[in-house]
C-alpha cells in the first residue's frame, strides 16, 4: 500500500512558506513529472537557506514515519477487514478507504508531536548585552545563554544539535540515546554525558568541562577528549591547547559574577562589556599592560570601574551617549590589581 500519492496537478512553483514548499517538492518528486532538471532546481532551492533544508529534512522524516505506520501489521489487518466487508449503499468502500487514510495521517501527526519532541524545528535563541536566560530544550537538556550570545537549536528523532553563533552557553545535557552535538566555528563538540561551557572569542573556541567528558573535533584533526576540570582552547590557525582549570569558579557568569586572575585589562573590559548597558573603552594605550584580578558582579559596571579607579589610579570619563572611557591617571601604569 502506498502512503504517498502525488496529485495529478502540481503548481508551477513552490509556495513561499518553507514547510509547504518542502511538501510541494516531495509531492513533485513522487510524480511522473520528476526529471534531472527538477532535481537540480530542488538542490538550488535547498541551497538558498538553512530554513529550506530543515523544512525538507522534516518533511522527509514525517514521510518516513508515515511509511512505517502504513506497514504496521495491525493497521494492515484493519484495512483488509474493512475492504472485505460487503459493500453498503450508505457506506461505499471508497469512503472506508478514505477513513483509513485519515486515521493513518492522524496517527502520523500524533507520532510526530509525541514521539519526536521538538520535531525538526530550528529555533533561534539570542540575548542582548547584559541579558542572561535559561532554556529547557525539548529533550530535557538545560542551556544557560550568556549576554551578547546566540544559538540555533534543532532536535529530531535521530539527533540533537546546537549551533553557537556567538558568545557563550553552558550545557547540562539530558541522558538520551540520541547524540548531543554543539557546532561552533568549524568545530563539533560531542557530549559524552556531561556539563560543559562553550565560548566563541575572536574566532577561538573555548570548551570547559564541569562534569563528564566531551570530544572536540574539526574537519582536519582527530577528536580531542577532555574531562572534568579541563579547558580546551582551539585557535583559528588549528592549534589546540588543553590545560587544567578551577571547576569551583567555572560558569560564575550564570550567577552574576565574573572572576579575573591576572587578565589583561583589554580582556577584562571586553568581558564586562558583555554585561554593561553602557560600553567601556580603553582610551590610553599605556594601560594595555595592566593586569586585573578580582571578582566582580555583572549587574552593571560601576563596581568594576570603581575598583579600577581606586586600585589602579586610572580615571574614568563619562562621554555623551553613556560610553565610559578609561584613561591613565597618576602612576596608573605602575599599579597592579
Amino acid at each position: 500500500m502506498s502512503i504517498f500519492t502525488a496529485p495529478r496537478m502540481v503548481s508551477a512553483k513552490p509556495p513561499e512558506d518553507a514547510a509547504q514548499a518542502a511538501a510541494w517538492w516531495l509531492s513533485l518528486r513522487h510524480s511522473p513529472r520528476w526529471s534531472p532538471a527538477r532535481q537540480a532546481a530542488l538542490e538550488a532551492w535547498l541551497g538558498q537557506s538553512q530554513t529550506h533544508r530543515v523544512a525538507f529534512d522534516r518533511a522527509q522524516e514525517v514521510l518516513g514515519l508515515a511509511a512505517s505506520l502504513a506497514a504496521d501489521p495491525e493497521l494492515l489487518a484493519v484495512r483488509e477487514r474493512a475492504l472485505s466487508m460487503p459493500p453498503e449503499r450508505s457506506v461505499p468502500r471508497f469512503a472506508i478507504a478514505a477513513c483509513l487514510v485519515g486515521a493513518l495521517m492522524l496517527g502520523v501527526a500524533v507520532a510526530a508531536t509525541t514521539w519526536l519532541p521538538g520535531w525538526g524545528r530550528m529555533e533561534r535563541h539570542e540575548n542582548a548585552h547584559g541579558a542572561r536566560s535559561t532554556l529547557r530544550l525539548a529533550d530535557g537538556s538545560r542551556v544557560d545563554l550568556n549576554g551578547d550570545s546566540a544559538i540555533d537549536v534543532r532536535i529530531t528523532g535521530r539527533r540533537r544539535t546546537v549551533r553557537l553563533l556567538k558568545g557563550e552557553a553552558w550545557f547540562d545535557v539530558a541522558s538520551d540515546k540520541r547524540p548531543f552535538k554543539v557546532e561552533v566555528a568549524g568545530r563539533t563538540i560531542t557530549d559524552i554525558g556531561t556539563s560543559f561551557d562553550v565560548r566563541l572569542v575572536d574566532r577561538a573556541v573555548r570548551v570547559a568541562v564541569s562534569e563528564g567528558r566531551v570530544a572536540v573535533a574539526s574537519a582536519r584533526k582527530t577528536p580531542t577528549e577532555i574531562g572534568a576540570g579541563e579547558l580546551l582552547v582551539a585557535h583559528p590557525n588549528g592549534e589546540v591547547q588543553v590545560r587544567r582549570l578551577d571547576v569551583a569558579t567555572l560558569g560564575d557568569w550564570r550567577y552574576g559574577r565574573v572572576q579575573f586572575s591576572g587578565a589583561p585589562l583589554a580582556e577584562a573590559v571586553a568581558e564586562m562589556n558583555r554585561y554593561s548597558p553602557n560600553p567601556i573603552r580603553i582610551g590610553d594605550p599605556s594601560l594595555n599592560g595592566l593586569k586585573v584580578s578580582g571578582v566582580f558582579f555583572t549587574d552593571g559596571a560601576s563596581g568594576f570601574l570603581s575598583a579600577l579607579t581606586s586600585l589602579y589610579g586610572v580615571q574614568v570619563r563619562s562621554m555623551e551617549g553613556g560610553e565610559q572611557v578609561i584613561v591613565a591617571g597618576e602612576d596608573a601604569s605602575t599599579k597592579k590589581m
